[in-house]
């Protein structure tokens, strides 16, 4: 009797295939029962392998996903003795090999990573003892007697079963290599995510993988090797003879100098024994294995100039520059900071250093290079310096806490031209690395360009800085309000499981719950029919709940948001004043300062950043327990 799937069928919908495992899965409607057929096809050798059904698209979609992995799971295991062969197929040549024509040695091993085995090829800039420490073997030609000189190279490379058994491979699994998943790992070899195919059972079991893939070459019960076998019945293929032998690259790990190294692989370009592609890529590696430490204060080209061709360097380029032309007046300053960088760059550490906020060195040395990098004359900068050691206020106090609630430019936050270049280069050069812990930014700006602003140091001190003796809370754009910490909702939740239990897996946002009304047919997330604005008695007791378990240390009464609810704008508005009072009363800091690349804000309660808010955040959001879910998120340019 033929199975369901071979009856005579009515296709009424074709879906898009899914990809699984290195395969194809097709879904298919019929007029059949069941009425869904997934078809797995292998796109490397163009065969389908499995057929399953199911009631549903997503049923028969999942049928045929555990019949791949069954599939895999049931091949049989490498045993943990003695050694095996990894079998290249032909078309893997285009990856391994540098001419797909002609055979020369690699190293590979197999490994894995978490998604399963892999192939990883070894880097070419470690020697041979060194990748064959790291557990890497060297490739070799398969029966090369019986493979003329006229075949396309076949490659294999032996591997322990151990070390096979270990990483999950099977026995006699044929495995393809995926291409577009492939990536460097942190020592630059290369990595092939590797996709089970199928097992081989005997000699005559042959699938052309159309893919680059491997066999491994396990033996079975033939009295000799199945592969050995495979490849005398193989189809030949021919190719042209090659113009030249080929020659081995270079190695650069053997150059005892870098100038060495740079005048042989020249040598070797020049001769035609590498192309400029192959010269590029090793000049790259050389660099990369003589790269000296360096730092911009100090680079290598002007501790080992001497100092006469210095001096005519110098002269030259200063007789080249426009007075008249502001860039190149500029480029004069730099220059002269250039020359005098040692003592200079060691002066501008000392006076920085003087604040007591500048205390770790990777800050202290951030904020000297983009003093050094920032546009300004020598004497400019000079003057700044001299006046920071006397201790100078460089930030505007009264510009931050005056008119609270207007959004006002980052430059106003800083007196003087130097100041001002400093400190929003300081605010808007994002990944520099100089922030540590919880300060960021913003607040090293602030804290290292006035003595009156000081860094918190936790315990008594709220928020991140204290201006003056006021302690203040510093968040950046897109910032949330709370932005760690849990939040519990089983309290609301047991609430509307008394009250209206259909709404116990909805979800509500502040702006859904202030625009409602009697009549909306709009949807709450997944769901539609949250109570009316003039439902006040579920309102009260929703809100009453909320405060309690949410915002314990506000003191306003439930009261307060039902007559709220019928008007959005007030209500968000309500919303924003509790969320800051609590974060406030969590945190100690009297005030908020939200800072971006152009713009701040000084808030000293929540209505001050009514124009600042991305997203109001969720009053019930059942899917979550992090506190950043249901929390205000700010917005400032």
């Amino acid at each position: 009797m033929k199975p369901w799937f071979y009856n005579e069928q009515s296709i009424t919908e074709f879906k898009e295939p899914v990809a699984y495992k290195g395969l194809e899965i097709n879904v298919r409607k019929t007029n059949v029962k069941p009425p869904y057929i997934a078809t797995v096809k292998s796109p490397a050798t163009g065969k389908e392998v499995i057929q399953k059904g199911g009631n549903t698209e997503q049923e028969a979609l999942d049928s045929a996903k555990q019949a791949v992995d069954k599939r895999e799971a049931d091949a049989p295991k490498i045993s943990a003795g003695g050694q095996t062969s990894l079998l290249f197929n032909t078309p893997s040549n285009d990856e391994l090999l540098k001419d797909p024509s002609e055979y020369n040695d690699f190293y590979a091993k197999i490994s894995k990573d978490q998604n399963g085995p892999t192939l990883v090829i070894g880097n070419e800039i470690y020697g041979a003892a060194d990748l064959e420490a790291d557990g890497f073997r060297k490739s070799g030609r398969r029966n090369p007697d019986k493979a003329g000189e006229d075949a396309l190279p076949q490659v294999a490379v032996n591997a322990s079963n151990k070390t096979l058994s270990q990483m999950g491979i099977k026995m006699n699994g044929r495995y393809t290599m995926d291409i577009e998943g492939k990536y460097e790992d942190d020592k630059g070899h290369t990595v092939y995510p590797l996709q089970f195919q199928s097992s081989t059972i005997h000699a005559g079991d042959k699938e052309r993988m159309k893919r680059p893939g491997l066999t491994i070459g396990m033996k079975r019960e033939d009295v000799e090797p199945w592969f050995q076998r495979e490849f005398e019945e193989a189809e030949i293929i021919k190719f042209p003879e090659p113009v030249k032998n080929v020659v081995e690259l270079p190695n650069v790990q053997s150059y005892p100098d870098f100038l060495t190294g740079v005048k042989d692989l020249h040598n070797r370009r020049d001769k035609g024994e590498i192309s400029q592609d192959s010269h590029d890529k090793l000049y790259a590696d050389l660099i990369q294995r003589f790269m000296r430490k360096e730092s911009f204060e100090t680079p290598w080209f002007l501790r080992e100039l001497k100092a006469d061709q210095l001096k005519i360097d110098v002269q030259k380029a200063i007789q080249s520059l426009n007075p008249d032309d502001p860039e190149h007046v500029n480029l004069l300053s730099r220059l002269y900071t250039t020359l005098n960088k040692t003592d200079y760059n060691t002066r501008v550490l000392q006076v920085f250093s003087k604040d007591k906020d500048n205390q770790v060195q990777k800050t202290l040395d951030a904020i000297g290079n983009a003093f050094l990098d920032i546009d300004g004359s020598i004497p400019e900068k000079n003057e700044f310096l001299d006046e920071y050691e006397k201790g100078t206020n460089f930030v505007n106090l009264e510009a931050i806490a005056s008119n609270p609630g207007t959004v006002k430019s980052t430059a106003d936050l800083f007196n003087g031209t130097i100041a001002k270049r400093l400190g929003t280069r300081l605010i808007t050069v994002a990944g520099s690395g100089y922030s540590t812990g919880n300060v960021g930014q913003g607040e090293i700006a602030l804290a290292s360009l006035s003595r009156q602003i000081r860094l918190s140091t936790g315990g008594k001190d709220g928020g991140d800085l204290v201006i003056g003796k006021k302690p203040v809370e510093v968040k950046s754009n897109e910032a949330r309000m709370f932005d760690k910490g849990d939040v519990d909702q089983t309290g609301i939740q047991t609430y509307l499981q008394q009250v209206r239990p259909d709404l116990v897996n909805a979800n509500l946002t502040v702006e859904m719950a202030a625009e409602m009304d009697t009549a909306d047919t709009r949807t709450t997330g997944e769901r539609k029919g949250w109570p009316g604005e003039d439902d006040e008695e579920f309102w009260e007791g929703l809100f009453d709940v909320v405060l309690k378990t949410r915002y314990p240390n506000v003191n306003i009464t439930p009261k307060t948001f039902s007559e709220r609810i019928g008007d959005g704008q007030q209500f968000t508005r309500a919303w924003l004043q509790v969320q800051f009072s609590e974060y406030r009363a969590r945190a100690g800091h009297e005030a908020l300062l939200l800072i971006g690349p152009k713009s701040f804000v000084y808030a000293k309660e929540g209505s001050h950043l009514a124009q600042n808010i991305a997203n109001y955040g969720y009053i019930y959001y059942p899917k979550t327990k992090e506190a950043r879910e249901v929390a205000i998120q700010f917005k400032v340019q």
